[in-house]
């Protein structure tokens, strides 16, 4: 059982997520549940049989107060067998997280009556470690930069792929309960994963959006080589692009940021293969 996200304004509010095999043996229950039900339409589940089913699903709060939003939200992540409550103010997400426990938590900047960064802020002050996800139509780096200030973890614009939604969501569910952020680095530059910040001698760099995921991807897979292609796949999720002309814009802009001019790139190219910072950078 999920407690209340904000009872006793604990540091430890939130229930650990469902280990990994516990959570599959789970959802092959659900399965069996449902192809059950499928033939066995006049049967009637008993409480236990309730209890396995919604136990396996996955609870989320949206915050947002544009209808098209909500049903465009609902419509993808139902599919993927998450529960979701709606909120369509601040005051009422606030009033659910206390009391019912949620997964993760999808909050739109603009909500009337306590904005999403506010609400974040004091979900972060009463120790709530929920996942938060950002939800806005503000996509300049200083507005991201105040919503993760806020203490949300990710941060999606609309309009958003649904695609790209169902991969943030579930980033988010694979995160440990205890998470907070790590540093990741090379050579002279320093990349923290919970603040979003990347600093080069210790001054702060600003990079944009793909700057920053590509820098990310490459330094938690240091020592792997990465083709252009493997690359566009996990760090765009748009298709508008080629991805040749994606990668070599993005990295070129970031190596300018990056590199020092008397040192090899950090990022290397190799010829016909594709791009990798080394593990002993």
């Amino acid at each position: 059982m999920r407690q209340n996200t904000l009872s006793k304004m604990a540091p430890d509010s939130q229930v650990p997520h469902p280990a990994l095999n516990l959570y599959r043996f789970l959802d092959f229950l659900l399965h069996l549940l449902a192809a059950f039900r499928i033939r066995n339409p006049r049967y009637r589940f008993s409480n236990l049989e309730f209890c396995i089913l919604f136990s396996c699903m996955t609870k989320l709060l949206l915050a947002e107060d544009d209808e098209l939003t909500i049903s465009a939200v609902v419509d993808v992540l139902t599919r993927e067998r998450i529960e979701i409550d709606i909120a369509t103010t601040g005051v009422d997400a606030r009033e659910k997280l206390l009391f019912f426990g949620y997964d993760v938590i999808i909050l739109d900047w603009g909500l009337p009556g306590i904005s999403g960064p506010e609400l974040c802020k004091e979900l972060r002050a009463a120790g709530v470690k929920t996942p938060v996800l950002m939800l806005t139509g503000k996509s300049s780096i200083n507005d991201k930069e105040q919503g993760f200030s806020s203490g949300v973890d990710d941060y999606l614009t609309k309009p958003f792929h649904s695609k790209e939604l169902i991969l943030r969501v579930q980033a988010l569910l694979r995160r440990p309960q205890n998470y907070v952020g790590e540093v990741l680095s090379c050579r002279k530059i320093v990349l923290d994963t919970k603040t979003k910040r990347v600093t080069k001698d210790g001054a702060e760099l600003r990079l944009r959006p793909k700057e920053y995921d590509l820098l990310e991807f490459l330094l938690r897979h240091k020592g792997t080589i990465f083709s252009a292609e493997a690359i566009f796949e996990r760090v765009w999720s748009s298709e508008s692009e080629s991805a040749n002309d994606a990668i070599f814009t993005c990295m070129k802009r970031l190596r300018q940021q990056i590199d020092d001019e008397d040192n090899p790139s950090i990022i290397k190219t190799v010829r016909g293969s594709g791009y990798v910072i080394d593990a002993e950078d």
